[in-house]
């Protein structure tokens, strides 16, 4: 059995790649937001210049989002809504591409796997 080129990666790579564009897109878009993020324990989460403090150093660091006392102005509401759509759109779209390379793979899978055992029982036999 030669290898050979997965014929559905390469139809589907196009589609992945523009989604990872949008993607990028998408987070390249939150430059100028009304929300932070801070590591849990290191910053007061109510202000921007809060007072740092030594913490250990964990494998896993959560952060936490912090929003001005005033909340979102309606933009940024519209934005990050706009934004949230997007990219279940995109989310949707890399699960159907997913689907269906898997679905190819577990054909590949069987066809391969019967040919196996017909060869096994050859040997056996």
């Amino acid at each position: 059995m030669s290898s050979r080129r997965r014929s559905d990666i390469f139809i589907n790579l196009p589609a992945l790649k523009k989604l990872d564009a949008l993607l990028m897109e998408i987070l390249n878009s939150f430059k100028e937001t009304e929300f932070w993020y801070v590591e849990q324990g290191t910053m007061s989460g109510n202000s921007r210049s809060g007072s740092f403090r030594k913490i250990p150093q964990r494998k896993e660091t959560r952060n936490s989002g912090c929003v001005s006392p005033e909340g979102f102005s309606e933009k940024a509401r519209k934005h990050l809504r706009q934004k949230r759509d997007s990219a279940n759109q995109i989310h949707k779209a890399a699960m159907a591409i997913n689907s269906s390379i898997l679905a190819e793979i577990w054909k590949f899978f069987i066809r391969t796997s019967r040919v196996f055992l017909c060869l096994l029982r050859q040997v056996i036999s």
